[in-house]
């Protein structure tokens, strides 16, 4: 049921939980880490500042903490909003000339989960409203959890002040999963989606694709529409084939690091 603080959300994905959560090496600090916030109020760090690739579970944490504190603190005021609605609910509020309205929404928040800051526009002048409310949250004893796709110093479109803040708590890496953290993540899928696969095909995608949840999730439908489309007559190589589509994250972000550093 939404509030009546008019930006973000209260509202959030009964599928994004602590328990639905698939967790391994790559990402079991970050799950400690927001659990804790979610289920005590004795914590010592201030901001949260998660960072990792697109696609590795951030906005699933990020949910997970939301529904966490609604179940066990019912009276905690918690919001979600991606930065991008942040930027472009400011933009409304200079329009119809209401900032302070604006600032002053977050006022009550208990805990602020900020998404996708890295989507923050570079002008000064919303940075700075952004940094305002943070301030606001934070200076009151109030949590901010924040998702990145990449630590703060790499966000240099930022401002150094804004980027500072952020290292003021606790900042935990999202890694890509291990094969077996990927085994688990694919059976989980296919009990999801109430699909199967044969044994060597599953081992398969976990073995080739070795980038985030959401390309071994992409994987894994598209090897099953193919499967299905053949009535199972369908072969180690055209599988092969198939998951070669798949380009690794890791292999990408190599590649465009060469490119910049070879520009």
């Amino acid at each position: 049921m939404q509030d009546k603080l008019p930006y973000g959300t209260n509202e959030f994905n009964p599928s994004f939980t602590f328990d639905s959560l698939v967790t391994g090496k790559h990402n079991q600090l970050v799950r400690n880490a927001a659990h804790s916030l979610a289920t005590r109020t004795d914590l010592n760090y201030n901001p949260l500042f998660i960072f990792g690739s697109e696609g590795l579970g951030k906005t699933h944490i990020l949910h997970a903490v939301g529904n966490e504190l609604q179940k066990r603190f019912p009276e905690t005021v918690v919001r979600y909003i991606c930065a991008t609605d942040f930027v472009k609910h400011y933009i409304e509020a200079i329009q119809n000339d209401c900032v302070r309205e604006f600032t002053n929404g977050f006022r009550n928040l208990d805990v602020l989960l900020l998404d996708n800051i890295q989507q923050i526009k570079s002008g000064s002048l919303i940075q700075f409203e952004m940094l305002n409310v943070f301030n606001k949250i934070t200076d009151f004893g109030k949590r901010v959890v924040v998702a990145s796709e990449t630590e703060p110093t790499k966000l240099t479109h930022i401002a150094y002040t804004f980027r500072a803040r952020f290292q003021h708590g606790l900042m935990a890496e999202i890694g890509l999963p291990d094969a077996d953290t990927r085994m688990v993540l694919l059976r989980r899928k296919l009990e999801e989606k109430k699909i199967t696969l044969p044994e060597d095909l599953i081992t398969l995608i976990a073995e080739k694709c070795i980038g985030s949840v959401g390309q071994l999730e992409g994987a894994l439908v598209t090897l099953h529409v193919h499967y299905t489309e053949q009535n199972g007559v369908f072969t180690i190589d055209d599988a092969n084939r198939i998951l070669n589509l798949y380009e690794s994250d890791v292999e990408y972000e190599d590649n465009m690091s060469r490119d910049c550093g070879e520009g």
